[in-house]
Formats: structure tokens, C-alpha cells, sequence
């Protein structure tokens, strides 16, 4: 009877162990089958999700322009230098600049910028600042580089500083600022002559007038006089338009100056307004309202500190009165560029540090920085730090290059050319 139980007992283990196997074998099964389908069911979702990536990535290059596919083709530092208007002294290094030779080449070489300004010191005479222009442009398209802002300041008067070109060829300078807003006349009068302005300019090569000043003032003020079109802000907008439009007409891209209102010494070489917020918008920026609706290329902002905005920091380095006042408020899709950075009202900064503070508060173009190689590596060191985004580089790049296209400076690149 022991024996029998024995076996039995025995029997009943080995069918434990089968059943238990079996178990086993059927849960292992089933995990597998499990295992399987749930990575099938994962690469179809990574292959999935993979088609959708590269699906958003063809739309998104289809959805980009020529301009968008030039700027991808760019170096990180052709696009920080096309950012830059200087003058051809802080191009080269050298005192007095006159002509284009293998000096400002080299320079353009190195640093291909958005533009230069030519002022009174590099002119001698029509010939001579034709070829200077005319050989300057030539570097860049030999380079195949975007064509230069080829700059002056002619804003009219007798004085050769607001008339460098008028006092340097021996043409009859045209009249200042002053004289449009008192004459009767004065808005139909101001678009003539800026379309023939535009015309003389080009002429000679030039495709960018650092003008209209459009600040309102009175004519004794002792920093502004004749430059400013009068007091009277409503007719100074009129004036402003008129002058853009004229301008234009002669195929002369703009920049009207300084947004958002002109301000008082205060003894350190800055200026401030303490003006309320609500005259600002009532007053002071009617003209640069009408600027913008006159589609005006560039509005150079001014380094006036205006406390009801943010209190102790320049207007062009203030992201407040660039992003709020000048972008949101005004709608302005155009070229935003600083004063200049070599001013007095910008001590205690190096040039790198001015060039990051204004590209980080909005500024598309720098003008006038003490040290071209300085700002550009600052601001190249911002962007691989992440400081400053390479899309908003590209963004300006993108503002910067249109304006060249809308004022026939260059001719938009083909996808052939981009290649």
C-alpha cells in the first residue's frame, strides 16, 4: 500500500511539473507574441514618426523663399558681417579712405558687411567717388557676395556735412530740412526734389541715404537747427512721407532717424526724454507713423534714453523700444539699425559688448561700431553660446537682403545660383 502511494504521489508531482511547464511554456509564448507585436507596433510608430519628420522637412524647404535657401548657403560669419554698416576707415584700418584698391578688397574679403557710408573726407570729386563706388561693389560681386549699401548722408543745406556730395561735385545743394516745413508748398516741393535727389545719387552709384531726420525742432536748437522739418509734428509727418516716397522714386533706399523722439543733454554726452508715454505715442511718433506707412527701408533708432519706456538705457540698445514700441506698435517689418556705436552716448562699453546689446534688443544693422573685428567675433561667441539665436541672425539677414532686393540693389538668387 506504501508503494502504491509512493508511485501515486509520484505520478501526481510529474503531472504537476508538466502542467507547471506547460504554464510556464504558454506564459513565455504568449510574452513573445506580446513582445512582438508591441515592437511591431513600435517601428511602425518610429517609422511613422520618421515619415512625418521628413515630410515636415520637405514642406518646410518648399515653404522656404530663395532668400531663406541663400541665407542656409551663408556662413555664421558672412551673416554677422552682413549686419554691419561702417565706414571704409573702420573697414581697412586706414586714416582717410579715397579709393578702392587691394586694401578694401582684403577688407571685404574678410568681412563682407552690409554696407559702407561714405562721408565728406572720402570725396574729391564726381569721377573719383564714381570709381571708388563702382570698385567697391565690384569686390563684392567677383566674390559673390550680396551687394553692398553703398551710403551717404545728403540731407541738404550748405553745410558739408549734411551735404557732402552736393559741396564736393559743385552742384547747388538742395534746400534744408528747415526751408520745406516753411514754405506753402512745402510737401510737393520736398517730393520733387528728393526724386531728383535719389537720381543724382544713384547716379554716382550710391543706393542708401541715411535720411529723413524726423525728429521735430525748432530751428535755434543749437544740435538739430535745419536739419529737422519744424515743430509742428503733423506737418513734419507729411513732410517725412513725401521725402521717403521721393526718394524712392529715385531709386534710393531710406533711413529715417532717431526713433522714437529726440531728448536733452544731461551733462555726460547722453540724452534723455523724460516725455510721458502718451505724448510719445500722440506726438513724437506721427512722423516715424508716416515713415512707416511710406515704407521707408531702415529706421535708425537713437540712443535718447527714454525713462517712461526703460529708464536709464539707450533707445537702441532697449529691446522694450524696439520689440513694443517700434515692432508691435508701429507694425514695422523693416530693417531696424542702431545710432552710431563710436558715440558718446554709449561710453563705458567695449564694441563687443555694444554689438550683443544691440542685436540682443532687436537691432538688424550696427552702425558705426568702433571695432569691426571686435563686434563681429562678440556677437559670432553670442550665438555658439547661445545668448543670441541664430534665427533671429538669420531673421535680420533675411530684412537686410529684401531691402537690397526691393531697391534693385541685387537681384534675388536663383535656386541655380544657390547651388
Amino acid at each position: 500500500m506504501k508503494l502504491k502511494q509512493t508511485h501515486a504521489a509520484k505520478m501526481a508531482r510529474r503531472r504537476t511539473i508538466t502542467v507547471c511547464v506547460a504554464f510556464l511554456l504558454l506564459v513565455a509564448l504568449l510574452i513573445g507574441i506580446i513582445s512582438g507585436i508591441s515592437g511591431c507596433v513600435s517601428k511602425r510608430k518610429a517609422q511613422k514618426a520618421k515619415a512625418e519628420a521628413e515630410a515636415n522637412k520637405q514642406t518646410a524647404e518648399a515653404n522656404m523663399d530663395n532668400l531663406d535657401k541663400y541665407i542656409a548657403t551663408m556662413s555664421l560669419e558672412d551673416k554677422i558681417a552682413q549686419m554691419f554698416l561702417v565706414t571704409p576707415e573702420r573697414l581697412t584700418g586706414q586714416d582717410v579712405v579715397t579709393s578702392a584698391g587691394e586694401t578694401v578688397q582684403s577688407a571685404l574679403n574678410r568681412y563682407p558687411v552690409g554696407g559702407i557710408l561714405f562721408r565728406s573726407t572720402n570725396m574729391t570729386s564726381s569721377d573719383q567717388i564714381k570709381e571708388m563706388l563702382s570698385q567697391s561693389q565690384k569686390y563684392m560681386s567677383d566674390g559673390s557676395k550680396v551687394p553692398l549699401f553703398l551710403t551717404v548722408i545728403e540731407e541738404g543745406g550748405s553745410s558739408g556735412t549734411t551735404s557732402p556730395v552736393a559741396n564736393t561735385t559743385g552742384k547747388t545743394p538742395y534746400p534744408s530740412a528747415y526751408t520745406y516745413a516753411k514754405a506753402e508748398d512745402g510737401v510737393t516741393k520736398i517730393g520733387n526734389d528728393m526724386a531728383e535727389m535719389g537720381k543724382d545719387l544713384t547716379t554716382l552709384g550710391f543706393n542708401l541715404n541715411l535720411m529723413p531726420y524726423s525728429n521735430c525742432s525748432g530751428l535755434t536748437d543749437v544740435n538739430v537747427g535745419g536739419r529737422s522739418y519744424g515743430e509742428d509734428y503733423t506737418k513734419t509727418a507729411e513732410l517725412v512721407s513725401a521725402a521717403i516716397k521721393g526718394l524712392h522714386t529715385g531709386n534710393m533706399a531710406t533711413a529715417m532717424k532717431y526713433f522714437p523722439t529726440s531728448g536733452t543733454a544731461d551733462g555726460t554726452g547722453a540724452y534723455v526724454s523724460k516725455k510721458e508715454l502718451t505724448d510719445l505715442r500722440t506726438y513724437d511718433m506721427l512722423p516715424f507713423k508716416a515713415g512707416v506707412a511710406a515704407e521707408t527701408d531702415i529706421v535708425m533708432v537713437g540712443h535718447v534714453k527714454v525713462n517712461a519706456i526703460e529708464e536709464g538705457v539707450p533707445s537702441d540698445l532697449s529691446a522694450k523700444v524696439i520689440g513694443e514700441l517700434l515692432r508691435t506698435e508701429l507694425a514695422y517689418k523693416g530693417i531696424v539699425m542702431s545710432s552710431s556705436l563710436a558715440d558718446s552716448a554709449v561710453i563705458g562699453y567695449s564694441a563687443g559688448e555694444l554689438a550683443v546689446k544691440a542685436v540682443t534688443a532687436g537691432c538688424d544693422m550696427l552702425y558705426n561700431t568702433k571695432d569691426l573685428a571686435q563686434a563681429v567675433d562678440a556677437i559670432k561667441q553670442a550665438v555658439q553660446g547661445g545668448t543670441i539665436k541664430e534665427d533671429q541672425i538669420n531673421a535680420s539677414v533675411k530684412r537686410i537682403l529684401q531691402a537690397k532686393v526691393n531697391r534693385g540693389i541685387w537681384a534675388e538668387p536663383t535656386a541655380e545660383a544657390q547651388k
